[in-house]
């Protein structure tokens, strides 16, 4: 079993609004995508990160049906992909470690504090090997060390996850007071614990796992599609924009499979605010995958993204097909 946690930090503005329904989105993973299971989504308590626990069955069903599915490419990249009307996110990442079914505890409800650790170079996790294995003050503990086969440009922010565990706000305060939580709450602490860190990160978010999610086989993907957006940008604006997704955005998209199809913009002196329409053509809902990995490497895709998309102060992004 693949444990993994998406970590997406919030964009200034994000209204409680947006930030339930995101939320929400990322929970509902489990009742859409099949071979993930124990999807749960939290605000993080100190800051304004949403994490999104999972697990995935095998490393087939990451890179096959969670990679593929309509539900990944439109609900969650809609919120993820900065070329988005809708992103609200920035500098996201994902850990993740495996486990063996009956070694991990299963417990539905409560609070988890995710400990993210960059081990120094030359050092190992067995200096806190007793904490983890006897747990003192947690409902579960388990320590995990960061596996995850493709590391995005990005590159790898963390070694090791503990993962912390905890029935309510009483037995974490009482934790977080305690001589093992003072000493696993900072890097000074961890190296007393004889545990040099190049850097740490900690969340703590509520969860709450489904137990009547029941996903839909993977969906035949044979079907023409259309993606859609819809950007709202200042009238005055609406010129420039146009004229950035000609120059680089369309040629993107094109060069990936994409070519435009209709490009259609409200028309002059109804607002303040002019609608921007475009859509491209796609083989299927599976083949818009290839080109979420191209975006980051081609400089088209991120020159539209720096210049263009601060215009954007709204709007939609869709899959469409032939009704």
């Amino acid at each position: 079993m693949i444990r993994r946690f998406y970590i997406m930090p919030l964009r200034y503005g994000v209204d409680d609004t947006q930030v339930e329904e995101f939320r929400k989105g990322f929970d509902d993973t489990d009742r859409f995508l099949p071979g993930l299971v124990d999807s749960a989504a939290g605000l993080d308590y100190d800051s304004d990160t949403v994490i999104w626990e999972n697990n995935f069955v095998d490393e087939a069903a990451y890179t096959g049906p969670y990679m593929l599915h309509a539900y990944h490419a439109q609900m969650l990249d809609n919120y993820l992909m900065a070329d988005s009307p809708e992103c609200i996110t920035q500098d996201i990442y994902a850990t993740r470690y495996t486990f063996d079914t009956p070694a991990t505890p299963h417990i539905e409800k409560g609070i988890r504090r995710i400990v993210l650790m960059k081990v120094a170079e030359g050092s190992d996790a067995s200096a806190i090997a007793d904490m983890v294995a006897k747990g003192e003050g947690m409902a579960s503990s388990v320590l995990g060390e960061d596996n995850v086969g493709w590391v995005s440009f990005k590159g790898r922010p963390w070694t090791h996850i503990w993962e912390q565990t905890f029935a309510d706000e009483e037995q974490l305060d009482a934790f977080l007071r305690s001589r093992d939580g003072i000493a696993t709450s900072s890097s000074e602490g961890f190296a007393r614990l004889g545990l040099p860190l190049e850097k740490l990160k900690i969340f703590t978010y509520d969860f709450a796992l489904k137990s009547d999610a029941a996903p839909r086989p993977m969906p035949e993907d044979a079907v023409p599609t259309f993606l859609t957006y819809t950007a709202r940008v200042a009238a005055k604006d609406a010129d420039a924009f146009i004229a950035a997704m000609v120059a680089d955005y369309d040629p993107f998209m094109a060069e990936n499979g994409a070519p435009l199809l209709q490009r259609w913009r409200t028309v002059d002196d109804t607002g303040d605010y002019a609608d921007i329409l475009s859509s491209w053509s796609l083989a299927s809902i599976a083949a818009f995958n290839p080109m979420r990995f191209a975006t980051h490497a081609d400089p088209r895709w991120l020159r539209f993204v720096q210049d263009a998309m601060p215009m954007v102060v709204g709007g939609t992004r869709r899959f469409y097909r032939t009704a």
